[in-house]
């Protein structure tokens, strides 16, 4: 881990421990991310279709990126979480869009520009 570094360029290479994520947060938040927890494990295809489309078991840093980026609404991030699974394991099934199946469109050359990226520069697949 570079001193160097900033938080953007570091939160992929160090390995987030459960105690150093709660840390982080408030009591509130912190039974937010239980309640969270405890609501997911209430349907047992959940964990298999992230996994089935390539993602990681869930996890105390995923909960916790769920629910932010919902405004800590449980509700929410529970049904959005759960359609994201559900979504993967149909469309991703691999966990990745296999060359075999696109032949064509490769021996084409095509590419589309789905968006920017978190600094604002075009995103090419």
């Amino acid at each position: 881990l570079s001193l160097s570094a900033t938080p953007s360029q570091t939160a992929h290479t160090r390995s987030p421990h459960k105690s150093h994520i709660m840390d982080s947060l408030t009591s509130e938040q912190q039974e937010r991310v239980e309640q969270f927890r405890l609501k997911l494990a209430a349907d047992p295809d959940l964990e298999s279709n992230l996994i089935k489309g390539g993602e990681e078991p869930l996890n105390q840093r995923t909960l916790q990126r769920w629910l932010v980026a919902r405004k800590w609404d449980l509700a929410k991030a529970a049904t959005d979480l759960t359609l994201h699974a559900k979504w993967r394991a149909e469309v991703v099934p691999e966990g990745r869009v296999l060359e075999s199946t696109m032949p064509e469109e490769l021996a084409m050359n095509k590419s589309f520009l789905p968006g920017l990226d978190l600094n604002g520069r075009p995103t090419m697949v």
